[in-house]
């Protein structure tokens, strides 16, 4: 989990397996994105790291890289407010959804074909010796925009499967697998170049979502922990990374990653989160 501005998609996906999602139907959302406001921020204390643009991704392998979270700051006000307020019980939507997003490009959904994005073999080893590393400009303001949209139309219309974490109030809203309920996200991880950059980080030819979670607006912090697989995945056979929405500069958002500590070999198997 990383520390995210306004909202985020993190991922987990499993090597060596190809993605082909499910056709969804409307209703009246994704795995990995969800909120009410998206041109406003939040702040957030933070050690020494690179800041993240909005266009790019941050990688990490295998999935129990130790990170960490930083607490969110008051804003310059001195009363830090909720962006969104929690949906009622019955505000909630079932089953799939549709936003009726066309996708950039020009891409036709379930025909054009999923777009390329070439990286380095440098970042492929900083990835394999760090245990992260930081992709820049893999989408363009098209993408960035239609991911938003996207995510504006979740929040708007919240899913059931956000009823969990949103009520724990670590984020105004939070869901898991909103690749699986919601199309725009879907078509998102299918077309977009994503599954070419992630493939290639784990010198694979293909990969499948195992699962993925949207955040918006954290309302705390999270100090220094490891995740485990979120899947019936190996640790050796995961990947995961995080999408940022927003601008995430130093100050505040971005998250903090302890270089090597994706070789760290006293945490638990069974461990989901340490």
């Amino acid at each position: 989990m990383a520390k995210i501005s306004v909202a985020a998609l993190l991922l987990v996906l499993a090597k060596g397996a190809a993605f082909a999602p499910p056709s969804i139907q409307l209703a009246k959302s994704i795995s990995s994105v969800s909120n009410s406001s998206l041109n406003q921020s939040t702040r957030a204390a933070t050690t020494e790291t690179e800041s993240k643009p909005a266009d790019s991704v941050a990688v990490t392998e295998p999935v129990q890289q130790l990170h960490t979270q930083p607490q969110a700051a008051a804003p310059p006000s001195g009363k830090r407010e909720k962006i969104l307020r929690e949906p009622a019980l019955w505000e909630y939507n079932f089953g799939l959804q549709d936003p009726q997003l066309a996708l950039p490009h020009g891409i036709i959904p379930r025909v054009s074909a999923p777009e390329k994005y070439q990286i380095t073999e440098e970042q492929i080893a900083t990835l394999e010796r760090d245990g992260v590393v930081h992709i820049k400009g893999v989408f363009d303001q098209e993408w960035i925009d239609y991911l938003r949209a996207a995510t504006n139309h979740q929040v708007k219309e919240p899913h059931f499967w956000a009823f969990a974490g949103t009520a724990s109030k670590l984020y105004d809203y939070i869901q898991r697998n909103v690749w699986q309920t919601n199309k725009a996200f879907a078509d998102f991880y299918y077309h977009s170049a994503m599954g070419h950059v992630l493939a290639q980080c784990g010198r694979t030819d293909e990969i499948r979502v195992s699962t993925d979670l949207l955040m918006v607006n954290p309302n705390k912090g999270f100090k220094w922990h490891q995740d485990n697989q979120n899947g019936p995945i190996t640790w050796e056979e995961g990947i995961r990374f995080w999408i940022t929405m927003d601008e995430t500069p130093k100050d505040y958002g971005a998250p903090v990653y302890l270089k090597g500590s994706h070789r760290n070999d006293v945490v638990e198997e069974l461990s989901v989160f340490v």
